[in-house]
């Protein structure tokens, strides 16, 4: 799932609560945030595509970065501080951070984060264990997709406001542009095979 995704599903779930709507985008968007700067800073030390994705991205210092965004239990403490505190803003970003990290489980069969670090250093896709047949992640990328189309229609009818409307349609717009970009042949080959 990419970022616009996280960001259109996650405002999906608090559509109810328009007033937290910057807090849960802010924590849709933190995971994969926390990955831009880990690429734009191996791109800065003139690393290659190729090295950035197949070696720099494992080392354990940078994995133990990218989990502390997916971190269940710190996540869910930052919520309960929040609550505590009596900040709703505070616990819808973590919970949304939350919602990101668990929805990127089965859509990161190849690099899936430790969703109970610093307690477990368990993964539940590590060693590549597990993989989404090439069938089956055709029928997930439709899905991906209608739920982001579908559902950038119903958060622009739940916000009013001008500026959160404009976001959801960027967001829209980045997923269409990314999947038009992305797009590889072969997959049209495998939804051919899959209908």
């Amino acid at each position: 799932m990419n970022t616009p995704a996280h960001a259109i599903v996650n405002l999906l779930f608090a559509a109810r609560r328009r007033d937290l709507f910057w807090a849960v985008l802010a924590g849709a968007l933190l995971p994969d945030l926390a990955v831009l700067l880990f690429y734009g800073w191996q791109t800065h030390l003139g690393h290659s595509d190729t090295i950035i994705w197949t070696e720099r991205y494992f080392e354990p210092g940078w994995q133990r970065f990218f989990d502390l965004f997916n971190s269940l239990p710190l996540l869910v403490a930052g919520a309960l501080v929040g609550w505590f505190a009596g900040v709703p803003a505070i616990v819808a970003l973590m919970l949304s951070m939350a919602l990101h990290g668990l929805i990127d489980i089965p859509w990161h069969s190849n690099a899936a984060h430790r969703p109970f670090y610093p307690f477990s250093d368990w993964a539940p896709l590590q060693n590549g264990a597990w993989q989404v047949p090439a069938h089956w992640r055709v029928w997930m990328q439709l899905a991906e997709a209608a739920v982001v189309v579908l559902g950038g229609a119903v958060l622009a009818v739940v916000h009013r406001d001008w500026p959160a409307r404009l976001v959801v349609a960027i967001l829209v717009a980045c997923f269409v542009a990314y999947g038009l970009y992305a797009l590889d042949p072969a997959l049209l080959g495998l939804l051919d095979d899959a209908v």
